[in-house]
């Protein structure tokens, strides 16, 4: 356990759009496909994954000492862009950990909880979806808000994002 003295930030961070270059035909992200409009490439993604990662591991430093402790990250495509991001070389030795489910949004865009294993301990990870109705009264998919439980230097506390 950190001293009780022990500063921590904790951010969130919105990747934009922070998907792999594979098709996933359960979801609407044929833009981001190297033919596509955007011309989302792999090394267009690599690039947007070494620069998140590098602004990421300067969040707080001032006044921390350390990049944050707990990093909500919003439209995240999946696990894989997810793990790129921690194996990155900017992120590698920070040993982080993720909690993320995958939503009903249309858009295939999620959100998760980065966290830094050796300040927070995970106990508990839930999905706790919207019901949302255009209005028409069809059902409007959006991302599930995500609900993360465990313990900051021996505090129970527990993160929503959304």
């Amino acid at each position: 356990m950190n001293s009780p003295h022990t500063i921590h930030s904790i951010a969130f961070y919105n990747t934009e759009n922070l998907f792999d270059v594979y098709l996933d035909k359960k979801t609407i992200d044929q833009d981001f496909q190297p033919t596509a409009s955007k011309r989302w490439t792999e090394s267009r993604y690599l690039q947007k994954i070494n620069n998140i990662s590098y602004v990421l591991t300067k969040i707080g430093v001032d006044r921390a000492g350390k990049p944050p402790v707990l990093i909500g990250l919003a439209e995240v495509e999946n696990d894989t862009v997810i793990k790129h991001l921690l194996e990155s070389d900017h992120l590698k030795d920070y040993n982080y950990a993720f909690s993320h489910f995958n939503s009903m949004d249309e858009r295939g865009i999620d959100v998760a909880l980065v966290y830094n294993k050796d300040a927070f301990k995970f106990e508990t990870a839930q999905k706790i979806p919207l019901h949302l109705e255009d209005r028409r009264g069809n059902i409007d998919h959006t991302r599930d808000i995500l609900m993360v439980s465990g313990y900051l230097d021996g505090h129970k506390i527990h993160v929503f994002l959304n």
